[in-house]
């Protein structure tokens, strides 16, 4: 966002984002990324989300990621529209977990009651996924 006509209107602009990084969106996801100790090394916050977002940023600020303020139609072009609720973390590569890793986790299930486990299978809308979730 070099040019004048890119700080005014930041959809004319290519968003510049830190390389080699996924990009993690929503106020849940950084706080579970947190809670897992992986840090973001960067956090994009909604320019005037004020003390909405406070604990969330103040979290992530001593974890040492950079933080960044970003007019919320970057945040939208960023997340192509999804609901990024004012917060776009860009953090070191996830892995995902295989199938031993969910058994090792499930021996070692200590709590009173037992985990919950949906198992889907091709299921691509984000909305037929959330109702799975709601009538599990």
């Amino acid at each position: 966002m070099k040019s004048s006509s890119s700080r005014r209107n930041p959809r004319n602009a290519a968003i510049r984002t830190p390389d080699g990084l996924d990009q993690v969106y929503g106020v849940h996801a950084l706080e579970s990324l947190l809670e897992r100790g992986e840090a973001p090394r960067e956090l994009w916050v909604q320019q005037g989300a004020g003390n909405r977002l406070k604990d969330v940023v103040a979290n992530a600020q001593v974890s040492g990621a950079r933080i960044k303020e970003q007019p919320r139609e970057v945040l939208d072009q960023l997340t192509q529209g999804a609901a990024h609720q004012g917060v776009v973390a860009f953090c070191a590569p996830l892995t995902p977990e295989g199938e031993e890793s969910l058994w090792l986790r499930l021996r070692a299930w200590h709590a009173p009651t037992p985990p919950l486990l949906l198992v889907l299978d091709g299921v691509t809308d984000v909305h037929n996924f959330g109702a799975c979730l709601r009538s599990a």
